[in-house]
């Protein structure tokens, strides 16, 4: 097909592969920051359970509370949490990278990006980051449980993890 209905079509393939082009990018490369850096995010986690009112046992600094986490459930209790973790930025970051651009033209309309008031450009991130994270709040939760499972089966308070990948 050749003439202004197939340059139409052509326009909206090409912005539909740019979109999930972009979506991809943002997806994946949250992915893997997340699992480079979860580790240190459930040593982190496991820290602040140390500040429950009803906490028993030994208090970790960072250094020790890893080697424990290790020592008691091996390597992979790092990682316990990490499948929900990881799923959870395929559409937070998505959303929010990609929704900023579409919300931003409701705030701003026509005016050029870099002219924009900083009132629009504030809402627009509030506005996209605050709808990506109520989208994300279900993996989070998964992701907090099974790092903390982990702590309540190595001290006897529970048989066995709650959950195991994503449910």
């Amino acid at each position: 097909m050749v003439g202004p209905k197939s340059d139409q079509i052509n326009r909206i393939y090409g912005d539909a592969l740019a979109l999930g082009h972009k979506f991809s990018l943002t997806a994946i490369s949250s992915m893997l920051a997340e699992g480079a850096s979860f580790p240190i995010d459930i040593t982190k986690t496991r820290l602040q359970l140390q500040g429950q009112a009803n906490f028993t046992g030994t208090k970790y600094n960072f250094r020790g509370m890893m080697s424990n986490i290790i020592k008691m459930e091996g390597i992979n209790g790092l990682y316990a949490g990490v499948t929900p973790a990881i799923a959870r930025h395929i559409p937070y970051t998505g959303f929010r990278a990609l929704g900023y651009e579409h919300i931003r033209g409701f705030f701003i309309g026509d005016i050029p990006k870099h002219q924009a008031p900083l009132w629009a450009k504030m809402a627009s991130a509030m506005t996209a980051g605050g709808t990506a994270q109520a989208i994300a709040v279900p993996m989070d939760l998964i992701k907090v449980r099974m790092q903390s499972d982990g702590r309540l089966v190595a001290s006897g308070k529970l048989n066995a993890p709650r959950y195991n990948g994503l449910a």
